[in-house]
């Protein structure tokens, strides 16, 4: 009787299943109802972690972010030259930039320059499909750039599965980068381990990948993986 009832609830599922097009429709729909998360769920919880960072920073004599949304930006006539159109949104939290205090040892007669440091920042882009990846820039400048631009440090498939807690994990990541991987304080040993995680976190979200998995890339991705285990990669280069 048993293996009858299991005959019969496989049976009933094939007649019953979905269509290719109500599997298209209910992706579409998920897809509308992603973009209205993005603005009445993701938008305010991001507006209210920024502020207390802010406070906090303030708090330690730190610099405070500068938070920017490009739907905004837009309405304010911002791109109204620009050359293509931009289809997803995105909203950038940014430390600017930051004189690097060096001498040059050997000048340029006639010219006085001070060398300058772009500050990390964190970006949140949806797609067209309403899923959302969160980005770090690390700081990058004339005499020490990141082996990537960016890092995609975490992903969701809907805005409103995004949790005010990672929000402030992500901003606290960003300041972290900002102390330990900038022109002035690199290498160091916080930096190199920070920097090499970001690398694994990325080779596994970037493609889709679990985030399980990342530990594991971290840990045991050929021997530089393990290098960097132990402080010794080189992720920056000058």
């Amino acid at each position: 009787m048993r293996l009858l009832s299991k005959f019969s609830d496989g049976y009933r599922y094939l007649v019953n299943a979905p269509t290719l097009i109500e599997i298209a429709q209910h992706m579409h729909l998920e897809a509308y109802f992603s973009r209205v998360n993005w603005k009445a769920h993701l938008l305010p919880i991001i507006e209210a972690e920024v502020q207390s960072f802010s406070s906090q920073q303030r708090t330690q004599h730190l610099k405070e972010p500068h938070m920017s949304v490009l739907s905004q930006d837009v309405a304010r006539g911002y791109f109204d030259n620009q050359k293509s159109e931009i289809w997803g949104d995105s909203i950038t939290i940014s430390l600017g930039r930051r004189p690097i205090p060096a001498i040059a040892v050997a000048p340029v007669k006639g010219s006085i320059k001070i060398l300058s440091e772009e500050q990390p920042s964190l970006v949140f882009s949806q797609f067209v499909s309403g899923s959302v990846i969160a980005l770090l820039y690390p700081p990058s400048s004339e005499v020490a750039k990141p082996l990537k631009p960016y890092y995609v440090v975490d992903s969701w498939a809907n805005p409103a599965s995004v949790r005010p807690k990672r929000i402030k994990q992500l901003l606290a990541l960003m300041n972290e980068a900002d102390l330990f991987c900038g022109a002035a304080t690199y290498p160091n040993s916080r930096g190199q381990r920070l920097l090499a995680m970001l690398e694994a976190r990325d080779a596994v979200l970037a493609k889709g990948g679990s985030r399980i998995w990342v530990w594991l890339c971290y840990t045991f991705k050929a021997t530089t993986g393990v290098l960097r285990l132990y402080g010794i990669g080189k992720p920056i280069v000058p």
